[in-house]
């Protein structure tokens, strides 16, 4: 079974949240592919797709979205991870409770089979002046760490396994009720 991991991602960290989703599934036998997000072209042949997706400035990319809509005109089983500091707060880690996932998903035509919220990482010394100055008064009202030097992981590692095992759990039991209709 053939699964593509497609990432947007800025400066590498929803990249890595895919590698290591694709690294769980390949443990669980799954022939799995990561490419970036504005590489894929079509997701013909592919029995399963995981979309993982960061947020800039309130949204994802304009190619996350054009890929939902693709994937919403398929029959290929789908997931979604979206990445954004909200989620690293309690309240703010299910697709009815985060902003930015509520409103991709109300305005998006997809609806994916399996849907993980993380939180991702903040590293001030990778943005630049105008993401930096709009993200300090956001951190430091909340009372996150900000400024030069600040780098936290607020990836919740442990519950992205869970979310790879659900998912391939949930392909396993595709694939034995196809076969079994097969029979």
């Amino acid at each position: 079974m053939r699964i593509l991991l497609t990432h947007s991602s800025r400066f590498g960290h929803t990249e890595a949240i895919i590698h290591r989703v694709g690294q769980r599934l390949a443990e669980r036998g799954y022939n799995v592919e990561v490419r970036p997000v504005g590489a894929v072209r079509s997701v013909r042949g592919y029995d399963a797709v995981v979309v993982g997706a960061s947020v800039r400035y309130g949204f994802y990319a304009p190619a996350v979205r054009h890929l939902a809509k693709e994937l919403a005109k398929s029959e290929t089983v789908s997931a979604f991870i979206g990445v954004n500091l909200a989620a690293a707060k309690p309240g703010k880690n299910t697709p009815d409770t985060n902003p930015y996932t509520r409103k991709f998903l109300a305005k998006s035509p997809w609806k994916p089979s399996l849907i993980e919220l993380v939180g991702g990482e903040l590293n001030f010394d990778l943005y630049n002046r105008a993401d930096a100055a709009m993200l300090k008064p956001i951190l430091k009202a909340s009372g996150k760490p900000w400024g030069p030097g600040v780098k936290v992981d607020y990836t919740n590692w442990q519950s992205l396994d869970v979310f790879a095992h659900r998912l391939a759990d949930m392909l396993d039991e595709t694939t034995s009720s196809s076969h079994h209709q097969g029979e």
